[in-house]
């Protein structure tokens, strides 16, 4: 991307400008000219853009506090985000777009790739299937401390409990029971084949409920004694004896999502509460939610350093070139309501954050803040020529602004484009781009005038009103 920037600009500093001028020239030796008002002065457009100029006298700090009030409100939008690794793969195609003409239309079977996805899609075998393991994984938790005493049975039978209770789509059910593979498994287990440890299990059970409550550590080494392949499996003894920790197994569903995580805390938490022992849960839900959690941690650090690099060096610009530092903050502060702005909108539009998504953050920045710079540089450089205030704030939201909603609308719309792609990942990076894109133009001619008029209303050198608006430059 950054290579993109560097290329696009070196083309629009050179070959552009000279295409211009070459095809400009060989159009009016043949009696065509192609001079023509910017596209900000147009009869309606103009009358558009010039509410911004009118909202500024009138009623700048409203516009100002309504605007922040909606960027607060979608940054408290964002710890509401769902948080995905990435989004499922939907093969089921709409039929418009299935109707798109020629090598625009899509077909839900047109790769095998596709089709081996959206068999296991709609063929994997469920609960109560004969091969159950194709459809599931599994998560594990660690009970550590001191496993010997009868409380780690009873964050075990918890275990059971909360497994048999949670979400379906989490946890995989064969009626209403769930194979959850534990020390107390093994023990049932060794007891059916061996009566001898059959003995000793029952004697530990003094209330008879089944659950052990007694003698926990001679128990472990009997059954040690009997099957010491299994029970290594799932409770961790040391050469000398000592017993550290059990291992205990739920099975889950593949889908490594947020809920799976939430589900598997919350057996966690169950068989600490009922033992008062530490318990980890490890699965690839767990996993992902860490991942998850740092992707927020980094997009928030990022976007802090984005934002205070960008108001440094507008900071030092507008300094050296303007003599006014509270210009190049001004200048920043439209970007920073933007972001809080497209999380909104990424929570009114079900759009999970996930890595692809995450990168919305330095493209709306990186976008979104020339906007700005080109509004606040037209402004500064007209009102330096001796024009009134609102001359000023007319010439730059009219001129730079009509050039600026060209590029939002020609970049937009190549970036909605990628609607249309079956791949959901693509829908939403191009949607929210899109949104970020029109986010950042709506606020640089509509909000940050009003930062301008405020700004201008400061100093004492600039006079306010004039009886009439002249457009030209």
């Amino acid at each position: 991307m950054t290579l993109g920037v560097i290329a696009s600009l070196v083309i629009c500093v050179t070959l552009v400008p000279a295409l211009k001028i070459t095809i400009d020239g060989l159009l009016r030796r043949v009696g065509f000219d192609r001079h023509k008002a910017a596209l900000g002065r147009g009869k309606y457009l103009r009358r558009w853009l010039l509410t911004s100029v009118a909202a500024a006298r009138r009623a700048a700090p409203a516009v100002i506090a309504v605007t922040v009030l909606v960027s607060a409100i979608g940054r408290i939008a964002f710890t509401e985000l769902d948080r995905d690794a990435s989004q499922d793969v939907d093969l089921e195609v709409a039929d418009w777009k299935e109707d798109l003409p020629g090598p625009t239309g899509f077909d839900a079977f047109e790769s095998a790739a596709a089709e081996r996805i959206l068999f296991e899609q709609r063929f994997q075998p469920e609960g109560g299937g004969s091969d159950p393991t194709r459809s599931l994984s599994h998560t594990q938790f660690l009970i550590r401390g001191n496993v010997t005493d009868p409380a780690a049975m009873n964050a075990i039978t918890a275990a059971e409990e909360a497994a048999r209770t949670a979400d379906e789509s989490v946890v995989l059910k064969q009626g209403n029971t769930v194979d959850v593979v534990s020390p107390l498994s093994v023990m049932e287990a060794a007891a059916a084949a061996n009566s001898s440890f059959a003995q000793t299990f029952e004697a530990a059970d003094a209330d008879g409920d089944g659950v052990p409550d007694q003698n926990v550590e001679r128990l472990y080494d009997a059954l040690f004694a009997v099957a010491p392949e299994q029970a290594s499996r799932v409770i961790e003894r040391t050469d000398d004896g000592q017993y550290q920790s059990l291992r205990l197994i739920v099975p889950a569903r593949s889908p490594a999502n947020s809920n799976r995580a939430e589900t598997m805390y919350g057996i966690a938490d169950s068989m600490e509460e009922a033992s008062g022992l530490t318990v980890t849960a490890v699965g690839a839900g767990t996993f992902n939610d860490v991942g998850l959690s740092r992707l927020t941690n980094g997009i928030v650090t990022t976007m802090l350093l984005a934002l205070a690099a960008v108001l440094v060096l507008l900071v030092l610009v507008f300094r050296l070139e303007y003599n006014s530092m509270l210009l190049g903050v001004l200048t920043a502060l439209p970007i920073v309501l933007a972001l809080g702005i497209v999380f909104g909108s990424m929570y009114l539009a079900d759009v999970p954050l996930t890595f692809e998504t995450a990168l919305l953050i330095s493209i709306t920045i990186g976008l979104g803040i020339d906007y700005n710079i080109h509004v606040s540089d037209r402004f500064r450089q007209k009102l330096d020529r001796g024009a009134d205030l609102t001359t000023t704030l007319t010439r730059a939201v009219t001129g730079t602004g009509g050039a600026l909603l060209g590029s939002a609308l020609t970049s937009g719309a190549a970036f909605t484009l990628m609607i249309i792609s079956p791949d959901p990942r693509l829908q939403s990076l191009g949607v929210i781009v899109a949104v970020a894109l029109g986010v950042s133009f709506l606020l640089s001619v509509f909000v940050l005038p009003s930062m301008l008029w405020l700004w201008a209303r400061r100093e004492d050198d600039y006079e306010v009103d004039s009886d009439s608006v002249s457009v030209s430059d």
